[in-house]
């Protein structure tokens, strides 16, 4: 069973304990380095109500994770397409064998 931990982290002077397995804690508070730089970023362009800075790091940080995810997949549905091409050459009456890397 996973046990979990109420971890202490700080946000702009703001203290909030969030409840965290403990495998997680480091994960936790990377993501949380990640957001107050992105919070200052945003805190630093003009945008001062806290709320309002989170909410807009929290958008971009979706939206990154949402453009990775999507790139990651194209690039594996480019990487089977290449296997696939490779198997149907290798399957093709008269085809010569010969070792080509697939990658």
């Amino acid at each position: 069973m996973t046990m979990t931990t109420e971890t202490r982290i700080d946000l702009f002077g703001k203290e909030f304990y969030i409840k965290c397995p403990e495998e997680h804690v480091a994960d936790l508070q990377q993501a949380v380095r990640l957001l107050t730089e992105r919070m200052t970023d945003i805190r630093d362009s003009g945008v001062c109500q806290f709320e309002r800075t989170l909410l807009i790091a929290a958008l971009n940080l979706a939206h990154q994770v949402n453009v990775y995810s999507r790139d990651s997949e194209k690039s594996v549905e480019q990487h089977l397409q290449r296997i696939y091409n490779h198997i149907d050459r290798v399957l093709q009456p008269n085809a010569q064998l010969e070792l080509q890397p697939v990658i």
